[in-house]
């Protein structure tokens, strides 16, 4: 109906970044579904989903908490417990919780969120590798170096089962865990890891990207580091 198309309208301002105009769209979109439909209906939910989404991206952190905790409250009435559209909130939430620094809160949503998925996905589902980046990028945060690369490898562990080997995310992880050596002054597997996500990246990526650069930006840091101790 004409609900879904000013949601599709939304998300596709979304994908261009034109954030008011998809929260425009979002919003007439809720209006139409407000008036329509039961209060706990799981559409009225996806809705407010999508506009928590614009808001992070804004940076307008609290509006963003607020949405997702409708939507939260609306899945819980309509599903279980267990559903994994709650899994979704949770990580969303864990999300915003660790942009405002937050991040014994941001453990706790993203721990949530991992259980759940544990139990309703199987073990190499890419949501799951998802999850354990998050978790592992809030001990990261916490400087808690040991738990942050636990929870990486596994992340990494499971994006390279069920991803294929070039994807973005795999490159991100291995990255993440180049940092976290780094960070632990273990200079020579910081290197490695750097080398192989920039060996995806020059692969998967036109050599302009930004992200190629930035993991330039890491290997040349940790060789100047290395020929300093050397």
């Amino acid at each position: 109906g004409i609900a879904d198309c000013y949601h599709n309208l939304g998300e596709i301002a979304l994908e261009k970044g034109d954030y008011d105009v998809s929260l425009e769209w979002f919003y007439k979109s809720l209006e139409i579904k407000l008036q329509k439909l039961v209060s706990h209906y799981p559409d009225l939910a996806e809705s407010y989903n999508s506009i928590g989404v614009v808001h992070r991206k804004k940076g307008d952190y609290r509006q963003a908490l607020e949405s997702y905790t409708k939507a939260l409250a609306i899945f819980k009435q309509a599903f279980n417990e267990d559903n994994i559209k709650i899994a979704k909130c949770y990580n969303n939430m864990g999300n915003i919780y660790q942009l405002e620094m937050k991040y014994s809160d941001a453990l706790e949503y993203y721990q949530k969120a991992l259980a759940i998925q544990q139990r309703q996905l199987h073990g190499d589902h890419p949501d799951l590798g998802s999850s354990y980046g998050n978790i592992g990028g809030v001990y990261q945060c916490l400087r808690q170096h040991d738990r942050a690369l636990k929870n990486y490898k596994m992340s990494l562990e499971i994006l390279e089962k069920s991803f294929p080997s070039q994807h973005p995310l795999i490159a991100m992880t291995l990255k993440n865990i180049g940092i976290v050596y780094e960070d632990k002054g273990e200079l020579q597997q910081a290197l490695a890891y750097f080398e192989k996500a920039e060996a995806i990246r020059r692969q998967a990526l036109p050599s302009t990207h930004p992200h190629i650069r930035l993991i330039e930006e890491d290997i040349q840091r940790v060789k100047l580091q290395m020929n300093k101790f050397s």
